[in-house]
């Protein structure tokens, strides 16, 4: 089997924090990257400013799915105006979509359980429409939120301590055969976890105070057989 090289990252938040300044992250050389959401895309700028620094990666496969701080792709999508803007760009927007890169199968889904006025939520009564759309034979999951319980431990308002992650996101990953399950959004509780065969990814990039955690995260799959 070929090996598969997966770099992750997420919450970059580069709107915020880096106008017209270099992006300190180390991002692992990689067959795919992965930005699991928060770009920070409040407005025009912002998005160009993301796409000519993610563009210009060398990697050669960039899947990306938005966060709760990503109101100008929230605006496309609710539009109808997704297509338009990222379609020709040089990565896959995945919105409640998939992807099949060298026989691995991604579904990525940018949406996270409601903690104010963001992009991307969803209340307690939706939570079951919003993660039953996952395919059956997925192999890598990208998401915003993290799983109840897994790398979710954070503030945001909350006290300390307290889980934020999706109780019925966690339900439905447990009946599928993931092989990993990447993710950000709880800044604090950036890290690598296995649980049975599911490795799971928390790759924000920044800490609870928005400044560069020094983290990085790469993993490998199985591809596709040889010829």
């Amino acid at each position: 089997m070929n090996k598969m090289k997966i770099a992750v990252i997420s919450d970059t938040h580069t709107g915020m924090l880096f106008k017209d300044k270099p992006i300190p992250y180390e991002i692992p050389e990689a067959d795919v990257l992965i930005h699991t959401g928060d770009l920070d895309c409040y407005d025009e700028q912002d998005w160009i400013q993301f796409c000519l620094w993610f563009e210009n990666l060398p990697h050669k496969y960039k899947l990306v799915i938005p966060g709760n701080h990503d109101f100008l792709i929230a605006e496309w999508y609710e539009k109808g105006g997704l297509e338009r803007e990222c379609g020709e760009r040089d990565f896959c927007m995945l919105i409640d979509g998939e992807t099949t890169i060298d026989g691995v199968k991604f579904y990525g889904s940018p949406w996270s359980p409601w903690c104010g006025n963001w992009a991307f939520q969803y209340i307690h009564a939706q939570a079951q429409s919003v993660w039953q759309e996952i395919p059956k034979d997925t192999d890598v999951l990208i998401t915003h939120t993290p799983p109840y319980g897994i790398l979710d431990v954070g503030g945001f308002g909350s006290p300390r301590h307290n889980h934020l992650g999706s109780g019925t996101l966690l339900k439905t990953i447990s009946k599928l055969p993931l092989k990993a399950h990447v993710f950000g959004h709880i800044h604090e509780n950036a890290g690598t976890e296995k649980r049975g065969n599911i490795l799971f990814v928390n790759a924000c990039v920044v800490d609870g105070q928005y400044k560069p955690n020094g983290k990085s995260f790469a993993f490998e799959l199985d591809g596709e057989k040889d010829e």
